[in-house]
């Protein structure tokens, strides 16, 4: 699990559910939750402070400044970024690129409270940002009660490799072959997703050179429209 936790709320609206979700991903009695604001905090600093079971609760108005721009610089000083949506793929290029963080995003369409993640897929190809991703998520990994490793066609060898790395520290896996034409790409993750009740989706994302079906922009930009998961995205 992480100790800092950087989290951008769009509609606030839906900030207790959020709020909820940020702490399932804190380890157990300590923490440190940072709101980023897209105005002066006002009424919501009724929310900072300490919150039950340890954890801290803190908050910092953007100012001026562009919203990529205040999301990569706050979090610096977070191990992971949660977010409820962006407007568009280009600011979610940025964020996830520039962050250098794993990106952690909640659908946009409901308002649903979700589990903490414990049946996690991982999304695996052998590119640079998927194993930055596996390394990036291994602390929810560690936590989860199931693991599956969605294997992209033409990448045995590197899921086995990725498998003994996993199991080395301490997580189980499951291997299932997710290849697909890069037009199915989106569907196919999603009813993979669902037939095996997972509570997050752990994807490499923007590599320079793309190597399978779902690691291009066309499937990441559907996933973040219509996946009815939680993802974390990494570069």
């Amino acid at each position: 699990m992480y100790q800092d936790l950087l989290v951008y709320c769009r509609d606030p609206v839906r900030w207790p559910e959020v709020l909820t979700y940020a702490r399932g991903l804190l380890t157990p009695g300590a923490g440190l939750i940072v709101r980023l604001c897209d105005d002066a905090p006002g009424d919501t600093l009724a929310y900072a402070g300490p919150l039950e079971g340890g954890v801290l609760l803190t908050q910092v108005a953007r100012g001026q400044q562009l919203l990529t721009d205040a999301l990569v610089q706050h979090s610096a000083w977070a191990d992971a970024v949660l977010i409820d949506g962006l407007d568009d793929l280009t600011a979610w290029r940025s964020v996830v690129s520039d962050c250098a963080r794993p990106c952690l995003v909640l659908p946009g369409h409901d308002s649903a409270e979700r589990p903490p993640p414990r049946h996690i897929g991982l999304g695996w190809n052998g590119s640079l940002q998927c194993r930055r991703a596996l390394h990036a998520a291994l602390p929810l990994l560690q936590d989860a009660t199931r693991v599956l490793v969605f294997q992209a066609g033409g990448h045995a060898a590197d899921a086995d490799a990725a498998c003994a790395y996993l199991g080395r520290h301490g997580v189980g896996t499951l291997r299932v072959d997710s290849a697909a034409a890069p037009a199915d790409a989106c569907t196919r993750l999603t009813e993979l997703s669902l037939r095996h009740d997972l509570d997050l989706l752990v994807l490499g994302a923007f590599p320079h050179v793309r190597f399978s079906e779902w690691d291009g922009a066309t499937t990441l930009a559907r996933l973040l429209r219509r996946a009815d998961l939680p993802l974390l995205l990494a570069h």
